[in-house]
């Protein structure tokens, strides 16, 4: 079974936890503990609870966030993690270098999955997301939002992040094609 570290799961909780109600509603009953227990941020959690977490959390803020809440959400997630503890991963004017720390930044917080990167050009790369489980359109669309936001956060310029595959673990491997302007040192 796949698992994801608490921290991911607790940032979503603690906005359920505010829309207890809601929540209670789009949760099967066996989750509805998550809106009660403690979590711990160093346990490790199913990735099929998380999964069911991140599709009620995106149904409650969905009609509170303009465009797609996927990308808003994994655009959240990066700017936290980019500005707080990963902050030494982002240097301004190198995308690239931040860019190369994605997939030991996606074991931090996962046990399953693995996140490639191959550059197509000076300011573009195909991104692969291959063997992780509870790849979908919804889970990829925050890993959209987090490629936007750790480009945009290193100086990239006029970021484009297009998911242009999810399909399940067996039939292959989830694909962005990310596109920018590179920024002058």
């Amino acid at each position: 079974m796949a698992r994801i570290k608490g921290t991911s799961v607790i940032e979503i909780v603690r906005v359920l936890r505010k829309n207890k109600d809601a929540a209670r509603a789009l949760l099967p009953p066996e989750l509805h503990r998550y809106l009660e227990d403690r979590l711990l941020s160093s346990s490790w959690y199913p990735e099929e609870d998380y999964l069911t977490l991140l599709l009620a959390l995106g149904r409650v803020l969905s009609p509170l966030v303009s465009g797609d809440v996927w990308s808003f959400l994994g655009h959240q997630g990066a700017v936290k993690d980019f500005t707080g503890i990963y902050s030494s991963v982002i240097r301004h004017g190198d995308p690239w270098g931040a860019l190369s720390h994605l997939n030991a930044i996606w074991h931090i917080y996962r046990d399953s999955g693995t996140l490639s990167l191959d550059r197509t050009g000076p300011g573009s790369a195909r991104v692969l997301l291959r063997d992780y489980p509870t790849a979908c359109p919804e889970v990829c669309g925050t890993v959209s939002g987090y490629l936007r936001a750790v480009v945009e956060l290193s100086g990239g310029t006029d970021v484009k992040v297009v998911l242009l595959r999810a399909p399940r673990m067996d039939v292959g491997p989830s694909e962005w094609s990310l596109e920018f302007g590179v920024p002058r040192k």
